[in-house]
């Protein structure tokens, strides 16, 4: 997974620089070419650092895995939507990719709120019942 994160990684910056060296507001079909797979290096590069960030709590932490989700998806949608703000909040232009990277991860997390609420909700009246610790794996 960490080669994956490096890998993902290295290929969005090498396709900003050249977006970056393509220049500003050259509207000519290369754009598209360098814009997509941005968009695609970066957003896989998010999805792969949250399954790490998600890997280290849960068992950094010893957290029950939704509980687990619940914080990294409240957290990372704060985060994602501030960093979507700060990087443009526009799709068009150089920031582009990335802001629309940013609002992409809001929105998964945003999805995956609500799920691991009712999930940690379900997987705490189960452990207790068994007579489980709740908050613990």
């Amino acid at each position: 997974m960490k080669n994956l994160l490096g890998l993902f990684g290295v290929l969005a910056a090498a396709l900003a620089v050249a977006d970056l060296i393509h220049g500003p507001h050259n509207g000519d079909a290369l754009r598209t070419y360098i814009h997509m797979p941005e968009f695609i290096c970066f957003f896989l590069f998010l999805c792969v650092a949250d399954v790490l960030i998600f890997q280290y709590l849960r068992h950094r932490f010893n957290l029950n895995p939704w509980l687990t989700l619940f914080l990294l998806a409240f957290v990372s949608g704060i985060l994602n939507l501030v960093l979507f703000a700060i990087v443009g909040g526009s799709f068009h232009g150089d920031g582009g990719p990335l802001s629309a990277s940013y609002l992409a991860m809001t929105v998964v997390a945003e999805t995956c709120f609500p799920i691991a609420v009712i999930g940690f909700v379900v997987s705490a009246v189960l452990r207790k019942k068994a007579g489980f610790s709740i908050l613990r794996r």
